[in-house]
């Protein structure tokens, strides 16, 4: 959990803002049991959704569209950084990602908005979220 949790923050860069919902997969980590629409979510997540103000969202079961989104996110990292460069270690392959996702990942386009860039959605979208203008991450 602790890694799981350190990978949420390492994601994020400091001093950018807080995404309002963030989609699990229905892993253990996030959701613990789960009986028809009752969710029990682990309460180590919890706490650190709270404390990071988002509101964590399992995807649905056999939910195509939902589950899709993710693994297409999942899909193009994999296709698109790591099976590009080296990587001399640890060090090297997070100022690789980072740059890569400050760069060419941001300047694509949104899948979800037809001619805008990534980075241009996310502009967009920080002016009118609350939680977003007020809570770093740091």
């Amino acid at each position: 959990m602790e890694n799981f949790l350190s990978g949420h923050v390492g994601a994020s860069r400091p001093g950018t803002d807080v995404q309002r919902v963030v989609l699990y997969d229905n892993l253990k980590s996030a959701v613990l049991e789960r009986q028809g629409d009752a969710i029990h979510f682990h309460p180590t997540l919890i706490a650190f959704a709270g404390h990071y103000r988002y509101d964590p969202r399992p995807v649905r079961w056999r939910a195509a569209t939902e589950k899709g989104r993710l693994e297409r996110a999942i899909r193009y990292v994999r296709d698109n950084f790591l099976r590009g460069p080296k990587f001399a270690d640890l060090d090297d392959i997070n100022v690789q990602a980072e740059a890569w996702c400050g760069g060419l990942a941001a300047d694509r386009r949104c899948p979800e908005q037809d001619g805008v860039s990534v980075r241009e959605a996310f502009a967009a979208e920080t002016p009118s979220c609350w939680r977003c203008r007020t809570i770093p991450i740091r």
